[in-house]
């Protein structure tokens, strides 16, 4: 792998620690913990490269709360805003506030797994078979595991719980 696909790599990991809560330090050595990981396997494509880091990073970061033992607050977010959100087919940016918000109720409602399920596919626009990979699941484990996040989401909107 060149040198720019694992500063695109490290990109990625980076943002999927600070999205899940990780503070910025936690998130660059998190990052870097990836890219030695796809780098010690040598011969991935760039697709395998990025399943299988995601997947690192996802261990690293659960391994990290699990050390932790306590819950992230909202004030421990991002403090920018890099996500994106569907609207249709137009997608928009939406503001810190909107963001961290967005995502404490996601928290609330859904379970490590639906969550970490519910944000691959739908901010990441991951298909099923690469969710699967990357959190070491079954394919038609990703499929229900998103589709019941999905419910519970329409559930909560539904009752006015996302405004």
């Amino acid at each position: 792998m060149s040198e720019q696909g694992f500063k695109t790599l490290y990109s990625r990991f980076q943002r999927f620690a600070r999205f899940r809560g990780m503070n910025e330090p936690d998130a660059r050595d998190i990052a870097q913990t990836g890219c030695v990981a796809v780098w010690q396997k040598s011969g991935l494509t760039e697709e395998e490269a990025l399943r299988y880091g995601l997947r690192v990073v996802r261990n690293h970061i659960v391994n990290h709360y699990r050390a932790r033992k306590r819950e992230i607050t909202v004030a421990e977010l991002p403090a920018h805003s890099e996500l994106l959100f569907a609207e249709d087919t137009e997608l928009k940016a939406v503001t810190t506030a909107e963001a961290r918000s967005a995502v404490e109720i996601l928290r609330s409602v859904l379970g490590p797994r639906e969550f970490d399920v519910f944000v691959l596919r739908e901010v990441w626009l991951l298909p099923h078979a690469e969710i699967a990979v990357a959190l070491g699941i079954s394919v038609s484990n990703a499929r229900g595991t998103f589709s019941n996040a999905r419910a519970k989401v329409e559930r909560h909107r539904a009752d006015g719980a996302f405004g």
